[in-house]
């Protein structure tokens, strides 16, 4: 990809030379993590993708960070109401990690993550990221390797494969002492399990439809209701009467309205 000028504008093309986003912005900064740091002529800020699409929305920050790091960018919102500027930490998806409330927060250098000086009511305070951003970052996905799930069990020494739903209603998969990621592909006709790292630098395991390896950006499977649950996984099948009865009842609840329930993969 390279960034050209055009008329005091800035605009993108690949690596062909052809230009995929015309020269409209008055700063565009390089590549990070998925997402490049723009500025428009209204001198506001955002984050787009390569496909000029807005993860961060022009206006939402005053201010931001130019580049995202190991996933992580600093963002500035102000208060009207107080005058007053506070400092906070997003991810690559655009969500909220440290909530806007620190009067400042020093650079992100990564070795500090787990130590980052900032300030909150003139006290200097420390803000760990390790501890502070508890969800797995499903953006930004380069995949290592993709299994069949009887691949996966062999590879791993694995004779069951078990989904639950965790204690924060979201969707996982247990195998041996191990917990993996499950995305919300709705009905999993054609599951796969593959090894993933996000752009967090984050490697782990992703239940997901076959069709969708390469897919750079997926939801987390969260338990909705307990009256209205895709069943993410299907039991083994060995007629088509039974495929087509187990299609049936992934339309009804999973967890038969008791979440303490789990059903497994043989």
């Amino acid at each position: 990809m390279e960034i050209f000028q055009q008329n005091d504008l800035y605009g993108l093309k690949n690596n062909c030379g052809e230009v995929i986003i015309s020269p409209q912005y008055r700063e565009f900064y390089p590549f990070s993590c998925g997402l490049a740091c723009v500025q428009h002529d209204n001198y506001q800020y955002a984050y787009i993708t390569e496909e000029n699409k807005a993860i961060v929305r022009f206006g939402e920050y005053i201010w931001l960070d130019h580049k995202f790091i190991c996933g992580y960018a600093r963002v500035i919102k102000y208060s009207l109401l107080e005058d007053k500027q506070y400092w906070g930490i997003i991810n690559t998806m655009g969500f909220i990690v440290v909530p806007c409330e620190y009067d400042n927060i020093w650079t992100l250098k990564e070795k500090y993550l787990d130590n980052l000086k900032a300030f909150k009511n003139s006290k200097e305070c420390i803000i760990n990221l390790r501890k502070a951003d508890k969800k797995i970052v499903l953006d930004g996905l380069k995949y290592i390797r993709t299994y069949t799930i009887d691949e996966f069990k062999a590879e791993f020494n694995v004779s069951r494969i078990f989904v639950r739903v965790n204690p924060n209603n979201v969707v996982v998969f247990y195998f041996g002492t191990n917990i993996g990621v499950v995305s919300n592909d709705s009905y999993m006709l054609n599951p796969v399990i593959s090894i993933v790292c996000n752009s967090n630098g984050k490697v782990f395991c992703l239940l997901h439809n076959k069709e969708n390896i390469g897919k750079k950006q997926v939801r987390q499977a969260i338990h909705i209701s307990k009256t209205r649950q895709t069943r993410y996984y299907p039991r083994d099948y060995d007629s088509s009467n039974e495929y087509n009865k187990y299609v049936e009842e992934s339309r009804l609840d999973a967890f038969e309205g008791d979440e303490s329930n789990y059903w497994n993969i043989d």
